[in-house]
């Protein structure tokens, strides 16, 4: 703890523009007590340690040998457990919260060829050029908010979860072969058992339990398959090398050219699913969240970048978040940097030490493991769900994602599709997730021609009602633009306020409204024939009293003023800021201007 202490005083502070929600039992820069903090710890490291497993499937497909295989392992963990530390410190060289990363389960569909193509050399310029892609991508991301709308990342998780599923249910429920009609029973009710404990502890447990949620179903999942004999040790594990040290590797580029471009394709597209995680993870910590912070998650791909090259010069494979323990910081509620700083630590120690690393991989027998996948499907599911109805629903927000999700599900449950492709393309095609990505980034492109960021609506000639006007118009154009809805419902209340305000004289005539969208805005104008209303009355403006309204005493200048008064008390209580300015001196119009962050 006195090292924690001494580091609390170095770090980096966290955004002091963000409020932790009241669900959130740890919040970024909290430091857990030492108990929970050692929970914690332990919940997150087995956790993610049996992702490693992924090295294990690219040595298989790779053909690697045990001592090819282990050079492999001591480099991702070195390049996780530094990806995983610069989230942690913030700054300018981490995204500023709590991430684990994991190996990057895309690597499978480009290991191979590196490998073939110049050994591990190769398989290290591969992770040389997604780190250089990522280095490239950081200074564009604060610029890019309109290429990568919550509905563009969004569609991204959502088919990451789902591509997630089908091995995790392979794993959890014992189906040994794809196509396979028959399941273990036993590995069910180990996976089933494991997977209801984590989600009636996170419903029910509260905020105190739900810190154990996960590590309470790992504990019940493995004393089931203990007593189904389903955990057993290698025999061979106390005659390996209990300590090593990782080999550096220099890389080469002389690879083929479409080895490099698919490098860089799953780069940006692995880079896009950490942006979303980001996302996510802003949203469910900060409880002002109003829109995507571009600039943490420019500093996610900083930390990634920087993660790759230092794992990869050391033999490993590039990383990217672990949505397993996105899912975990959200069931156990606690997303403290102090976490993700011991994650760091002990990450980089069990490099030194792989047989320890096996024995947690033996210790989370395959059926725990896919059920603690299913729950980051799950998460993963839910959480891109939640991005793509964040904004208001219109016809290119549901056309770009059902179209996207169709073309990556399409590639998932046909894949006989890619067989035939040619082997420059063969990589992409073979990937559901990839597919998503690109086609929903290309849709958002093309769906952005011809849609204009301001529209006006006149309101002087017989209408059905100004208030059902008003309301229609901004729903179609909040729509169309992605409006947040909080925003526009906070929207079409102040405008049918100042409507009611401006009709409340006989004098005045509304003649239309107009309405301006960006990135950061959303300004609302009513252009109104009559003297200015004035929005901002004084205190002795105040001073009739209930007689003088009963009595009809009171003048209409003075009604004017006090209706003024509450109705700009109104409007400032939905608007960000309001104004009413003449149009002109030529002129008898006038206007009152809504502001709303967007």
């Amino acid at each position: 703890m006195t090292i924690l202490k001494w580091l609390a005083k170095r770090l980096p502070r966290p955004l002091s523009n963000t409020r932790r929600p009241l669900d959130i039992q740890f919040g970024f820069g909290d430091r857990p007590p030492a108990r929970d903090l050692a929970v914690l710890l332990v919940q997150h490291l087995v956790t993610v340690v049996p992702t490693l497993a992924y090295i294990l499937v690219v040595a298989q497909l790779c053909g690697l040998s045990p001592a090819a295989t282990q050079v492999l392992l001591p480099g991702t963990l070195i390049g996780m457990a530094l990806s995983t530390a610069l989230n942690s410190w913030g700054g300018r060289l981490g995204g500023g919260a709590f991430f684990v990363n994991m190996p990057n389960f895309d690597f499978l569909f480009i290991a191979p060829a590196a490998i073939a193509a110049a050994g591990a050399a190769g398989l290290a310029g591969v992770t040389l050029v997604t780190a250089l892609t990522c280095f490239l991508l950081r200074p564009a991301i604060p610029h890019m908010r309109t290429l990568l709308p919550p509905a563009v990342v969004g569609a991204v998780i959502v088919m990451a979860g789902i591509s997630f599923t089908a091995p995790a249910m392979h794993n959890a429920l014992g189906v040994v072969e794809a196509g396979a009609l028959h399941m273990d029973a036993i590995s069910a009710l180990i996976s089933a058992c494991t997977l209801i404990t984590i989600v009636a502890i996170s419903v029910w447990g509260g905020r105190r339990f739900s810190v154990f949620a996960v590590l309470s179903g790992i504990a019940v999942g493995d004393l089931i398959a203990s007593y189904y004999h389903r955990i057993s040790l290698p025999a061979d594990l106390a005659a390996r090398h209990w300590f090593g040290a990782p080999q550096p590797v220099v890389p080469t580029l002389h690879l083929p050219l479409t080895l490099i471009l698919g490098a860089v394709l799953v780069s940006v597209l692995g880079q896009i699913y950490n942006i979303g995680c980001s996302f996510i993870m802003d949203k469910q910590s900060n409880a002002d969240w109003r829109r995507p912070n571009m600039q943490a998650a420019g500093g996610v791909l900083m930390a990634n970048g920087i993660g790759d090259i230092v794992g990869g010069l050391a033999g490993g494979i590039g990383t990217n978040i672990c949505g397993a323990n996105l899912a975990l910081a959200s069931a156990s509620k606690s997303v403290s940097r102090y976490i993700g700083f011991l994650v760091a630590f002990f990450l980089f120690g069990l490099a030194f030490v792989p047989n320890v690393v096996t024995l947690i991989i033996v210790m989370l027998p395959v059926p725990v493991q896919g059920s603690l996948q299913v729950y980051a499907a799950l998460f993963l599911i839910s959480g891109g769900i939640e991005l793509v109805a964040a904004r208001a629903a219109s016809n290119r927000t549901t056309f770009l994602v059902g179209i996207s999700l169709c073309c990556g599900l399409t590639v998932l449950m046909m894949p006989a599709l890619s067989d035939a492709a040619p082997a420059s393309v063969k990589l992409i095609l073979s990937s559901g997730y990839l597919i998503t990505g690109i086609v929903a980034f290309t849709l958002n492109l093309i769906f952005r021609l011809g849609t204009r960021q301001r529209a006006a609506l006149a309101l002087d000639a017989p209408c059905q009602s100004v208030a059902d006007s008003i309301t229609g118009f901004l729903e179609l154009q909040g729509g169309r633009w992605g409006v947040r809805r909080d925003v526009l419902q906070r929207a079409i209340l102040a405008a049918n306020e100042a409507a009611e305000l401006i009709a409340a004289d006989s004098e005045r005539h509304l003649l239309g409204i107009s309405m301006r969208c960006c990135e950061f805005n959303l300004d609302v104008e009513l252009v109104y024939r009559g003297r200015v209303i004035d929005l901002s009355p004084g205190e002795s403006d105040f001073a009739l009293t209930a007689e003088s309204f009963m009595n009809g005493a009171a003048d209409p200048v003075s009604l004017d003023r006090i209706m003024g008064g509450v109705g700009s008390a109104i409007l400032k209580r939905l608007a960000d800021k309001v104004s009413s300015v003449p149009m002109g001196a030529a002129t008898e119009q006038a206007c009152i201007q809504l502001y709303f962050e967007h």
